[in-house]
């Protein structure tokens, strides 16, 4: 189904691409309500077919609003689906597979944009409401570095989203120091992490200092929440020398005084000193 909407949408009439699009709407909702155990592969492949059917139907707006509020209605059980349908989308949008001008990815960039306060609620009430489900809050964790990498904000709310991202993440990282009782969550936050050197390298390209200083008090709380196992199990499992490296980006990619002011910030905004 995706192949085809990719390299033969043309094929279709346009008179069908509504109902197609109600399609895969109701069976990503079928398939995912309900059964956690159905491999996500499937759901994921149906989430980026619609992705993929709006992305090429210029005339089509507003249709991200529309699935938040479609899929925020359901209970916290079968949140997982808006999440993964959030994290495709800001993905997908930046697919060099999908044949759509720069303007029709400035249009649904922007739409993102208009939604990030929402999805920053809603991610919060998803950790907040759930602590004990690791699969969730993982999910969450990876949304979230999804949507810092794609959207398009708007000046006036761009520093204000962003803080608010890190400190979910940030909060996050303080829990799991304590990796024998959230060793799951410990492992998701970690991957989640990592993903994070592609949106560090983007802000560094446009010479944003301040998100500069957000993503390096992330990476400082990584390696305090991960030093003890850096120490006891060097290069293993959770405790990946590849911490140590994202700590060694922003030196990478900053001058001296841009990192040490980088780390006085850090060393403000999280004065909690951690004893090992």
């Amino acid at each position: 189904m995706r192949q085809k909407l990719l390299h033969h949408i043309r094929e279709l009439p346009p008179d069908s691409y509504l109902s197609l699009q109600e399609s895969l709407l109701n069976h990503i909702s079928s398939y995912g309500c309900g059964n956690h155990e159905k491999p996500t592969a499937i759901l994921t492949q149906l989430c980026l077919a619609l992705v993929d059917l709006y992305m090429q139907v210029p005339e089509w707006t507003d249709f991200i609003a529309k699935i938040f509020d479609r899929f925020s209605k359901l209970p916290n059980s079968d949140a997982f689906l808006l999440l993964n349908l959030l994290k495709i989308f800001s993905e997908e949008v930046q697919s060099p597979h999908l044949r759509v001008g720069d303007n029709r990815r400035r249009v649904v960039n922007t739409e993102l944009a208009q939604q990030t306060s929402a999805v920053l609620q809603f991610l919060s009430h998803i950790c907040s409401s759930n602590p004990s489900d690791v699969t969730l809050v993982s999910q969450a964790l990876y949304c979230l570095s999804s949507w810092l990498y794609n959207p398009l904000q708007t000046p006036d709310s761009e520093t204000e989203l962003f803080d608010a991202a890190c400190e979910c993440v940030v909060s996050v990282l303080y829990r799991v120091e304590d990796v024998e009782t959230q060793h799951a969550l410990a492992v998701a936050t970690l991957s989640a992490c990592y993903a994070m050197a592609a949106a560090f390298k983007e802000v560094v390209s446009k010479d944003d200092s301040d998100k500069i200083h957000g993503y390096t008090r992330i990476f400082c709380e990584l390696n305090e929440s991960f030093l003890e196992c850096m120490v006891q199990s060097p290069g293993e499992k959770l405790g990946n020398l590849d911490t140590l490296e994202m700590l060694l980006l922003p030196v990478s990619y900053a001058d001296t005084s841009q990192w040490l002011s980088a780390k006085a910030r850090c060393g403000i905004v999280c004065p909690v000193q951690r004893k090992y």
